[in-house]
């Protein structure tokens, strides 16, 4: 203790009394709900996420007409020497809220590739596997609306997107994409099947905003867009934590969600398996959740409500 108060005696606040340093304190105690220090890592000791992180730069961006890419916010971490960037590159001060509409809506446009053709011949050989090797069982189509809209489905393998591709009605198909990490279709072949394939790659580990904002413009283009709320596959086969930025564009874009339950694909190809197995698959769409009038965290409360829920039912029918 006596050593703590000795770091704390001789840490130096003088980059708070900066009008830049207080509007970034002032910020992070709001977002991460602690007291702020100037030797704090937004991470570490604030606990800032990857969405947290990117309304922190959007927040630096309008306040002081400063563009700091995810990339340098890595390499100032620590609340001082994010203060300085920000006062060595600031065009002015204004004090402003950050919004993630404003954000969403900046997104660049970019080709939604589209071939019908072979879109459509991929999805026919996909239903053949689908029915004759995993026994496909869908429920819930008719909760489909009117695209734009957001299918979330729990993430249990590797099967998951093409299952789904597989049972959509075609006009909602050919409408509809998926998010895919940039780094598996970098090279020509995978970059073509993605194409082929409606796939929207992104990296989320260093270009979240850049991914939220190619799945914004996709869903303001009309277009339905897969996002799994866990952001990962199941390691156990059990419905993990949902991350909040289904519910962010849901909310901002005004857009609903379809809660939708995969059952039997992590039996059928779990993370640790090397080839799919003849285990069946059930998919059921639930009914859209509507984000109007509700906060990030009670939307996305209600998607896991409805897909813990349905996959209790799919699991008791055995």
């Amino acid at each position: 203790k006596a050593d703590e108060v000795k770091e704390e005696k001789f840490e130096d606040f003088s980059v708070f009394e900066t009008e830049e340093g207080r509007i970034i304190k002032e910020f992070l105690e709001k977002i991460s709900q602690k007291d702020v220090r100037p030797g704090d890592h937004i991470e570490l000791d604030l606990g800032l996420d990857s969405l947290a992180k990117v309304e922190l730069l959007g927040f630096i961006e309008t306040n002081f007409g400063v563009s700091i890419s995810e990339e340098e916010l890595s390499k100032n971490l620590v609340v001082k020497d994010l203060v300085e960037l920000v006062r060595t590159g600031k065009k002015g001060v204004e004090s402003k809220e950050v919004s993630w509409k404003e954000i969403l809506t900046k997104a660049k446009p970019y080709k939604l590739y589209h071939y019908p053709f072979i879109f459509e011949l991929g999805r026919k050989l996909l239903k053949l596997y689908f029915t004759f090797y995993h026994r496909i069982d869908v429920r819930g189509l008719e909760n489909l609306p009117e695209p734009p809209f957001i299918i979330a489905p729990n993430h249990q393998s590797y099967l998951d997107a093409f299952a789904i591709a597989s049972v959509l009605p075609k006009e909602i198909a050919h409408k509809t994409y998926f998010l895919g990490e940039e780094a598996y279709f970098r090279n020509p072949i995978t970059s073509t099947f993605g194409k082929l394939a409606h796939v929207i790659t992104v990296n989320v580990n260093k270009g979240l905003k850049e991914s939220l904002q190619k799945t914004a413009y996709a869903l303001m283009s009309g277009k339905v867009v897969v996002i799994f709320p866990e952001g990962a596959r199941t390691r156990t086969g059990d419905l993990m934590e949902f991350k909040k930025g289904v519910a962010i564009l849901a909310r901002e874009l005004k857009v609903p969600i379809v809660p939708t339950a995969i059952e039997g694909a992590y039996e059928a190809w779990s993370i640790y398996d090397k080839f799919p197995k003849p285990k069946r698959i059930k998919i059921m769409f639930g009914k859209p959740v509507d984000p109007d009038e509700k906060s990030y965290e009670e939307i996305t409360k209600e998607l896991y409500k409805w897909i813990r829920s349905m996959l209790e039912f799919l699991k008791k029918e055995g």
